[in-house]
């Protein structure tokens, strides 16, 4: 799929189409302009001529929208839902333009990220919901020290669960979620 963004902007008058690239279009052929909003629809336009040189399709014809400077232009691209994705300096990229049906649906994914390993008291937990920790850390230091401690009538110890029961019910996103807690003794 040839992809590249409009360097001028165009018109249905346009007969030229300036790109910011050429070079992976055919030397003739038809072209796809993305909407210019949610509510518009995807654009074709047919050419006869591609000048790489200077990064111009000429002899266009039935553009039916204007079209804004570094708007999405494609060759080949089978428009759809997208169902992989790339996240490359901060720009999210897909394996495929949206199809006008979709056009305005929210966009859901699942993001994984290794959590940061906790060895030592002094570390800092880089969680949302950190502070259901500190009844964890309470109960486990009074186990420490006395380890006939009944943890089921302790208060540090049924806050932790609480919350942890909490948490885990949220369901973020619909998926399972798993509280463990790593800590040597």
């Amino acid at each position: 799929m040839a992809h590249s963004t409009l360097t001028d902007a165009v018109t249905s008058a346009s007969t030229s189409i300036v790109l910011g690239s050429t070079g992976d279009f055919d030397e003739s052929g038809a072209v796809d302009f993305a909407a210019e909003s949610i509510a518009g629809t995807v654009d074709n336009a047919d050419y006869t001529t591609n000048t790489e040189s200077t990064k111009t399709l000429g002899t266009v014809t039935n553009i039916t929208d204007s079209h804004s400077s570094g708007r999405d232009v494609w060759q080949g691209a089978s428009f759809g839902t997208p169902t992989m994705f790339t996240v490359d300096n901060g720009v999210m990229t897909f394996n495929q333009p949206f199809d006008d049906d979709v056009a305005g649906n929210n966009i859901l994914i699942d993001y994984y990220q290794k959590k940061t390993v906790a060895n030592s008291f002094g570390d800092t937990l880089d969680e949302n919901f950190h502070r259901i920790y500190l009844p964890y850390m309470r109960y486990r230091l009074k186990l420490r020290k006395n380890s006939s401690m009944n943890i089921q009538t302790d208060p540090d110890f049924i806050s932790w669960e609480t919350k942890k029961e909490a948490q885990i019910q949220k369901h973020f996103g619909g998926q399972n979620m798993r509280l463990s807690v790593d800590i040597p003794c």
